[in-house]
């Protein structure tokens, strides 16, 4: 379709318009759907994400509100969306990977689902949360120093055989 310009500081020009290709994308079942975001939501996920944490950084964020916020931004291997790290899913991850060391955490795999039941206020909203991988082994706690119980002083001043 051709369309006739004039901008301020040009003489009137010709200018082409052209219409992209479509996607071929079929309709949605929810308006979420619809949206193009680089966060995880949980409308993104119908089903559990296995994901492995490629990197995790501080990126500054526009909020709901349009202000600026920096916040910590999970990204994978497997995805080009990212996940806003806010404290509970910061401490749901470190309980999943057994460890409270975000370092720890890169290349490790984790599961990302849509939990239905968090609410927000007084509504219920869901949103995105974090789990382990089902079968992945627990963290190692063999290599980590055990008490030695020789130094332990036992009282044995109440010794008696009361069972509790």
């Amino acid at each position: 379709m051709k369309v006739k310009m004039q901008l301020w500081h040009e003489p009137e020009i010709d200018y082409e318009l052209t219409v992209s290709k479509t996607m071929n994308k079929p309709l949605p079942n929810s308006i979420d759907e619809m949206s193009t975001s680089l966060y995880y939501k949980a409308a993104d996920l119908p089903k559990p994400a296995l994901l492995t944490i490629k990197n995790i950084e501080m990126k500054i964020v526009k909020n709901g509100n349009g202000e600026s916020e920096s916040l910590w931004i999970m990204s994978f291997v497997e995805a080009e969306k990212t996940l806003i790290l806010k404290a509970e899913n910061r401490k749901l991850t470190a309980h999943a990977l057994g460890s409270r060391n975000p370092h720890d955490w890169l290349g490790q795999k984790i599961v990302l689902y849509n939990n239905t039941n968090i609410t927000y206020g007084a509504n219920v909203v869901g949103g995105v949360r974090i789990r382990a991988p089902k079968n992945q082994p627990q963290p190692d706690t063999a290599n980590q120093p055990q008490p030695d119980m020789a130094d332990q002083v036992v009282d044995t001043e109440f010794d008696d055989d009361i069972p509790f």
